[in-house]
């Protein structure tokens, strides 16, 4: 039973530690600032800190976005929800003739190390749904379904 109770305690202490949520005076300053340069009308902030990197949630409109800063504060990745009709038009073009019979029920970007991939949730009808991610050029990357 000890053991039992040490593992559950290790494994929460683990959990909170590795995903810490900051207050903002515990974000350093040019990382809040630099956020609100760019992203002057962001709502909802929540920061979290992980190991050595920071990871800010925020929303612009009705659509979220997550970034993440390494300790020095350069930006590491971005992403974001977006309309469908942001996708590049080769993208968009392939998701009207290969899933026509599907719904686009969200579309987020991810951008890392100068790299823009797009993941694309399509329904069709009340039970089947696929998740696609995709290279700008329409490149298939993972498919999960449900």
């Amino acid at each position: 039973m000890k053991n039992l109770k040490l593992l559950v305690f290790v494994l929460f202490a683990t959990a909170t530690l590795s995903a810490q949520e900051l207050t903002k005076t515990a974000v350093p300053q040019s990382f809040t600032e630099g956020l609100l340069k760019e992203y002057p009308k962001a709502q909802n902030i929540e920061w979290k800190r992980n190991g050595n990197d920071f990871k800010v949630t925020f929303d612009v409109g009705n659509m979220e976005r997550e970034v993440w800063f390494n300790r020095e504060g350069t930006k590491v990745r971005v992403e974001k929800e977006i309309s469908h009709v942001e996708l590049p038009s080769a993208l968009a073009t392939l998701l009207k003739t290969q899933y026509a019979d599907y719904r686009i029920d969200g579309v987020e970007s991810n951008e890392k190390e100068g790299v823009i991939t797009y993941k694309v949730e399509l329904e069709k009808g009340w039970n089947e749904e696929i998740e696609i991610t995709f290279t700008s050029t329409g490149k298939v990357l993972n498919i999960y379904k449900e």
